[in-house]
């Protein structure tokens, strides 16, 4: 495959001859969650077709964003490097109006994203713990490491201080403040294995930004 090339000298023109193809960004969200094999990744962007994302895997490993190892396909420390450009394309894209939502498919993983995104890392100062969070068929891990957060798909590798079992509507009005811990907890909406207050830390880490039109209202306030 051909690489374009914007022929300037200029660090945005060349993060862009790497990233600024149709589905880059998205197998680095994909991977900023964790190793994956090429059938997760075929599963997970089926409109990209394998072939397709045969080709761009290869060029990232050509570039040195993505390496391979058992079968496996990981960020390499250059890719793990390009987390705030992800997290800030996230905020972004979340503040722009969404027209047509009901088209689009949604995940689980891709919110927590998000929410990691727009979350207070500094709530976590001082702790060192791991919840898992079982969302309908979805696994992700919250690992909290003195301000730190980092996001793995799958089950904990290690025991966590906390599981909580969820379904995707709670798990957003979590994220969104709607619902508290202790309520969705107090209700059952929540089921938890462990320490509530690490879920409760867990949710002040991982929050949703407030959506477009209250951003609107908020910025038009005198």
């Amino acid at each position: 495959m051909t690489r374009r090339s914007y022929h300037q000298q200029c660090g945005l023109a060349s993060a862009l001859e790497i990233l600024g193809e149709r589905w880059t960004m998205l197998i680095v969200r994909e991977l900023e969650l964790g190793p994956k094999r090429f059938t997760d990744l075929a599963q997970r962007l089926p409109a990209m077709g394998r072939n397709l994302l045969a080709d761009r895997l290869r060029q990232l490993e050509s570039d040195g964003v993505v390496t391979s190892e058992a079968r496996r396909y990981s960020l390499t420390p250059r890719g793990r490097d390009l987390r705030p450009a992800l997290d800030a394309l996230l905020l972004w894209g979340l503040r722009l109006p969404d027209t047509d939502a009901s088209q689009r498919t949604a995940n689980p993983v891709w919110a927590a994203l998000a929410m990691r995104a727009a979350g207070d890392p500094d709530a976590c100062r001082a702790l060192h713990a791991r919840c898992e969070l079982r969302i309908d068929d979805e696994r992700i891990v919250v690992e909290m490491d003195d301000g730190t957060v980092t996001l793995i798909e799958g089950p904990s590798p290690t025991s966590a201080a906390a599981v909580a079992t969820c379904d995707t509507d709670t798990f957003l009005s979590l994220g969104s403040g709607v619902l508290t811990v202790d309520e969705a907890l107090t209700t059952g909406v929540v089921r938890l294995q462990g320490d509530p207050d690490v879920l409760r830390t867990c949710f002040q880490v991982l929050h949703l930004p407030p959506p477009p039109e209250a951003t609107r209202r908020s910025e038009q306030s005198p």
